[in-house]
């Protein structure tokens, strides 16, 4: 009998070989295969394949595919698994598996079931996705009235807590058979009342949305027009950019004795380009004036800077040799090098390198990279050497 299958399912298989002749259980003579076939084609669906067999489990061998549109397999259509092996030099072929493909399942173990007709006739269409259309049309047999607002039902009530509606009293609920008036509540009054206020002042923490707090600033500034309301202030004197309303000028600000700059903006270059463009400028950290000529001052700095104490000079020096020679480096062939290139070519041509025939080659800091390679004159009596890379 064939089973149902959902689409996308991966389907599992089990065969057991046995001996022809014993029937006892035994193991394939070669690797037993596996076919699907779609109803009446007779070629395999191309899911077929080798079976793989159970670990320590004599002749016990499992397989599997998935059901997938993608390898072939269609809704309603049935297949049928046929395995095959050789046991004792004998070919046997057994049906394993006959199964028919439906709707694939939206959740795990459950089958999809489409319910589209009920006794022979097919269901409305749903208004909420899920939620099936139901139409009363009887209660116990009997028709109901056709409503007088569409979608709304008819109600005859003939009775309420067991009495008839009409004059009498069930509990304290009057019953009648129009309601014409309504009584019992003394306007404003009544719990509503009491909990928003007069003039809504028991209202608090009453949340807005951002299209109601624009509504808001939107009356303010274009339906308010009364004088001296907020509306009116803010259109007649907020109505440009705040930055550009202040009458001061850059002489009343530096005017006064006291002043906070609260941002410094270009401020700092602005000073700079100003102190280094003026034609006489004091550092006054190191108490000598520099003066601004074609040709840059830079005796007037050394001979300020002999005025400092021996031990000043020492620890500049001493600043100056402990700084790190930073990231190791070498100039190209024929390139002024920085003072730090200069410095690893130095230690490489001169501490770390090789000699292999008329070639030496310098070494980086790791003692085996290549930094720099140089050519002899001689491979047994140099006299020269010349830089190669």
């Amino acid at each position: 009998m064939a089973i149902e299958c959902p689409l996308d399912e991966v389907v599992l298989l089990d065969v057991i070989t046995s001996h022809p002749g014993t029937g006892a259980v035994t193991d394939a003579d070669s690797t037993p295969t596996f076919a699907v076939y779609e109803e009446t084609t007779d070629t395999d669906i191309g899911v077929g394949g080798n079976l793989t067999k159970r670990t320590s489990l004599t002749g016990n061998y499992r397989g599997q595919f998935t059901a997938s549109a993608a390898n072939g397999f269609e809704l309603g259509k049935f297949y049928s698994v046929i395995a095959s092996a050789t046991v004792n030099a004998i070919a046997g072929k057994v049906v394993v598996r006959t199964f028919r493909i439906v709707a694939a399942e939206l959740v795990a173990g459950y089958l999809l079931t489409d319910t589209g007709k009920w006794l022979g006739g097919t269901i409305p269409a749903v208004n909420v996705t899920g939620i099936p259309k139901v139409d009363q049309s009887h209660l116990l047999g009997t028709a109901f009235l056709t409503p007088a607002v569409a979608g709304t039902p008819d109600v005859n009530a003939k009775q309420l807590g067991g009495v008839v509606p009409g004059s009498a009293t069930v509990g304290t609920v009057t019953t009648v058979g129009t309601l014409t008036t309504y009584t019992g509540n003394t306007p404003q009054t009544g719990d509503n009342y009491a909990r928003i206020g007069a003039a809504g002042a028991g209202l608090t923490a009453v949340g807005l949305s951002t299209a109601g707090i624009l509504a808001i600033w939107h009356q303010l500034t274009s339906a308010i027009v009364t004088a001296s309301t907020i509306g009116k202030l803010l259109v007649d004197n907020v109505n440009a950019t705040i930055s550009s309303r202040s009458s001061h000028t850059a002489a009343d600000v530096w005017a006064s004795t006291t002043r906070t700059l609260s941002s410094f903006g270009t401020l700092v270059a602005d000073v700079a380009t100003a102190v280094w463009g003026a034609t006489t400028r004091t550092l006054s950290a190191f108490g000598f004036t520099v003066t601004a000529t074609a040709d840059p001052n830079v005796a007037t700095i050394l001979a300020a800077m002999g005025a400092l104490t021996a031990g000043e000079r020492n620890a500049i020096a001493d600043a100056i040799f402990a700084r790190s020679l930073g990231t190791e480096g070498y100039a190209a062939d024929g390139a002024v090098p920085t003072f730090g290139q200069f410095c690893f070519m130095m230690l490489s041509g001169n501490f770390e390198f090789s000699i292999s025939g008329t070639t030496i080659t310098g070494k980086k800091l790791d003692g085996s990279t290549p930094a720099m390679i140089w050519t002899l004159d001689s491979a047994t009596a140099p006299t020269s050497r010349t830089r190669a890379t």
